[in-house]
This record gives structure tokens, sequence and C-alpha cells, in this order.
């Protein structure tokens, strides 16, 4: 089945290890990823996907670096209409052309690690950053003309919520409201 070039993939959701839901139907929804999901993203680049919109508050950062990879050698445009945080920034960042609407929440943080306990309290994330991890995700920053200022709060431990200003320091398209 060939795809429309118009056609839009949309990634949404946290995306970590875990089971996927995928919807094949247009445009293609992954609300987590798994090496399953995974593959069908692949096949869907491959099929000449040249929007892909990203909707998530993050994930596990192995998997946002494939995805960035797919969508920096398929040259696609990344929408972000909603939100885009954490390990989902590394995927943001890997387009050449990047549109962001103006209220998007995008978010930058060292990186945590987290798993799940049974009980009352669910997800539990670990007090201490991942700091091997944090440093990855700085020089990809580095790499992808993230603003020196921002990189200097993420590595003191800071959470970061950029703002139109910084996405136009950035070269990225924001779009009004």
């Amino acid at each position: 089945m060939k795809v429309a070039a118009t056609a839009l993939l949309a990634l949404s959701g946290t995306l970590s290890a875990g089971c996927a839901e995928a919807a094949t139907n247009p445009p293609c929804r992954i609300n987590t990823l798994d090496e399953s999901s995974l593959a069908r993203f692949k096949q869907d680049m491959r099929r000449g996907c040249p929007v892909v919109r990203l909707e998530s508050s993050g994930g596990t950062v192995m998997y946002w670096v494939e995805v960035a990879d797919l969508i920096q050698a398929s040259n696609a445009k990344v929408r972000v209409k909603r939100q885009c945080s954490s390990a989902c920034t590394i995927a943001m960042l890997a387009a050449q052309r990047v549109s962001i609407n103006r209220n998007a929440r995008v978010v930058m943080h060292p990186a945590t690690r987290s798993w799940d306990v049974p009980g009352e309290r669910g997800w539990i994330k670990d007090p201490n950053p991942h700091k091997e991890t944090t440093e990855q995700i700085l020089r990809y920053y580095a790499e992808h003309r993230v603003p020196q200022y921002l990189i200097d709060a993420v590595r003191a431990g800071r959470s970061v919520k950029l703002t139109a200003g910084d996405f136009v320091a950035m070269g990225l398209n924001v779009k009004p409201q």
C-alpha cells in the first residue's frame, strides 16, 4: 500500500518498553513503543511519511534515539501541537524542519530511571538523575542547535520548559495558537 504524499505519522504517548498500541489507519499513532511498534514506524517511514507529529511526554531514550535517526534520514518535517517533553525532544531536534505551536509544552530535564513497583504508588522515579545518560542527551542537544544556557540548566539538574523565544533561537518555526 502506498502512502499519500500528505500522510501524517503521529507518535503520541510515552515511548518506552512495554506493550504497543498502534492503529494502522492514517495517521499512525503509537501510544507506547516496543520492538514491534518501532518496526511499524520504520515501515511507515520507508513508505514516505513527509510529516511526523510528536505528542509525547517522553520515555526510554534508546527508542527515541532510533526514532530520531529515522526522522533525520527521511528528512521528514516534525510538528508539535501540544507536547514534546523529555526524551521526545531528541526526535524533535533531529528534524531539519520543525513546527511548534506557540503554546506547546516542551520540557528538557536530566535523565531519570523509572521502574514499575507494584502497589499503590505505581511508577517510582529514581530521585538521582542518571548522569551518564544525561550527558549523552546533552551532547546530542549541543549537536542539534540547543543554546548553551539550556544545556547548562539541565546539567545543573533543572527541568527547563522551553519558550517560543527558545524555539526561535534554535531556528525552529513557532506557529501562533
